[in-house]
C-alpha cells in the first residue's frame, strides 16, 4: 500500500496526467479543427451554389439555433463534466442527462415556432413559416443531445469519440448540400439539420456505449442522480448563455440592419475567429477535467495549459490576420471586400480571448459561478451595445471593435478576481 501511494505521487505519474492533459486537448482541438475546417468547407462550397441573401437568412437561423440551444440545453455539458468522473451510478446520469436536455430543447423550439407565428415583426418575416418553425424544433432536439454526448465523451477523457462524431456530423452536412441546392431557401439549413439529427441519434444510440459499457437508452429521467447537476449546470449555463450572446445575436443584428450579404460575411468572420479561439477553449476544458481527476495538480495543470494555449493561438492569429482578405476570397470577392477589416481586428482581439479562457477556467476549477457570470456579462453587453450603436457608421467591423473593448476590460476583471482567489487553490 505504501509503494502504492508512492508511485500515485510519483514525477512519473504526474507527468503522464499532464501528458493527459495535452492528449485529451489535441483531441478537443481536432474537434475545433474539424469543426471549423469542414465548416470553412462547407460555407465556401454553399456560398458558390446559393446565393449571399440565402446564405444570410440560413446563418442568421443557425446563430438563432446555436443561441437557444444553451436554453434549452440547461448546461448539461458543463453538468457531465463536472459530476460525470466522480458519479456512482454514470449512465443512469448520463442517460437522464442526454434526455432532459433533449426534452427542454424541443420544448425551447415550440415555444420559438410559437413566438414566431404570434408575433409579427418585420424583421422575424423571413422565417415565419412552417419549414422553419419544423426545422427549428427538430435541430434544436438535435444539437441537444449531440452536445450532451460529446460532454459525456469528454468527461470519461475519451476525446477521440468527441472528433469522430464531429467528423460525421461536418461529413454529413456537406453531403447533403448538393442534393438540397435545387431548395435555395430550405438547402443550406436542411443540410446542417440532416447532420445534427442523424449524428445525435449514433452518438446516442451507438458511441456513448463504447466509453459507459453497460449504458442505454431509457425513457426515464433519474431525479436522484440529475438534481444537483442541474442546479450547478444551470449557473455555468448563465455564464455561457451570456458569452455566447455576441455571436449568435450579432449575425440577426446584421441580418436587421444591413441585409443578408453582411450577416453571412460576419458569420464566416465570426467562424474564423472560432477557430483561432479553439486552443484556449481545449486547454482550458481539458484542464478542468484533469483538474477534477487530479486536484493537487490544478495549479500546474492551468499554468501549462495557459502557456500552450496563448503560443498556439497568437501564432494562427498572426497567419490568418495577415493573409485575411487571401482566406475571405475563398467564399467570394465581396466577403474579402466587405469581411477584412472584421476579421483583422477579431485577430488582434484572438490572444486577449485566449487568456480570458483559461482565467475563466480558474474559476470553474475554484467553483466561482459568480465570477463567471458576471465577465460573460460584460462581454455580451459591451459588445453587443457597440455592435447596435455603431453598425451603422462601422457596418460589420463595429462587432470587432466591441468584441475587443469587451474581452479587455474582461481581461482585467479576471486578472482581480484570479488574484483573489489563487490561495483557495
Amino acid at each position: 500500500m505504501f509503494l502504492t501511494k508512492r508511485l500515485r505521487a510519483s514525477p512519473v505519474q504526474n507527468d503522464l496526467n499532464s501528458d493527459k492533459l495535452f492528449v485529451n486537448a489535441v483531441f478537443i482541438f481536432g474537434n475545433a479543427i474539424a469543426s471549423s475546417g469542414a465548416g470553412f468547407l462547407f460555407w465556401a462550397v454553399a456560398s458558390q451554389l446559393f446565393e449571399a441573401e440565402a446564405i444570410g437568412t440560413s446563418a442568421s437561423l443557425l446563430s438563432l439555433a446555436q443561441f437557444l440551444s444553451l436554453i434549452g440545453g440547461l448546461g448539461m455539458v458543463n453538468g457531465l463534466t463536472r459530476f460525470l468522473p466522480q458519479d456512482e451510478q454514470p449512465q443512469e446520469l448520463a442517460n437522464s442527462a442526454i434526455l432532459l436536455s433533449a426534452v427542454s430543447s424541443t420544448a425551447v423550439g415550440l415555444a420559438f415556432a410559437t413566438f414566431i407565428a404570434l408575433v409579427h415583426l418585420p424583421a422575424l418575416q423571413a422565417f415565419r413559416n412552417f419549414q422553419t418553425y419544423l426545422t427549428m424544433v427538430v435541430l434544436l432536439a438535435s444539437m441537444a443531445v449531440f452536445a450532451s454526448t460529446g460532454g459525456v465523451f469528454i468527461a470519461t477523457r475519451k476525446a477521440v469519440y468527441a472528433f469522430v462524431q464531429v467528423a460525421i456530423m461536418n461529413l454529413l452536412r456537406l453531403g447533403l448540400l448538393a442534393p438540397l441546392m435545387y431548395m435555395p431557401e430550405w438547402g443550406v439549413i436542411g443540410a446542417i439539420l440532416g447532420g445534427y439529427l442523424i449524428t445525435s441519434l449514433v452518438s446516442w444510440l451507438g458511441l456513448v456505449r463504447k466509453v459507459l459499457p453497460g449504458y442505454r437508452v431509457t425513457p426515464r429521467i433519474y431525479w436522484s442522480n440529475i438534481r444537483g447537476v442541474i442546479t450547478f449546470a444551470l449557473s455555468e449555463q448563465v455564464a455561457d448563455f451570456l458569452r455566447q450572446a455576441p455571436q449568435s445575436l450579432s449575425v440577426p443584428i446584421a441580418l436587421l440592419f444591413s441585409g443578408g450579404r453582411d450577416s453571412a460575411v460576419l458569420y464566416v468572420v465570426w467562424m474564423i475567429a472560432a477557430f483561432t479561439s479553439g486552443p484556449s477553449l481545449a486547454l482550458s476544458r481539458s484542464a478542468l477535467v484533469e483538474g477534477i481527476h487530479f486536484p493537487s495538480q490544478t495549479k500546474r495543470t492551468l499554468v501549462r495549459a495557459g502557456s500552450a494555449a496563448l503560443i498556439v493561438t497568437a501564432f494562427l492569429a498572426l497567419i490568418l490576420g495577415v493573409n485575411s482578405s487571401l482566406v475571405l476570397k475563398v467564399f467570394g470577392v465581396e466577403y474579402a471586400m466587405h469581411g477584412t477589416e472584421s476579421l483583422r481586428l477579431m485577430m488582434i482581439a484572438s490572444p486577449i480571448v485566449a487568456l480570458n479562457s483559461i482565467l475563466l477556467g480558474f474559476l470553474r476549477v475554484a467553483k466561482c459561478i459568480s465570477g463567471l457570470v458576471v465577465s460573460s456579462f460584460i462581454i455580451a453587453i459591451i459588445t453587443l451595445l457597440v455592435t447596435v450603436l455603431a453598425i451603422g457608421w462601422l457596418g460589420i467591423s463595429s462587432v470587432s471593435y466591441g468584441w475587443i473593448l469587451a474581452n479587455l476590460i474582461t481581461l482585467i476583471y479576471l486578472f482581480v478576481i484570479s488574484h483573489r482567489l489563487t490561495h483557495e487553490l
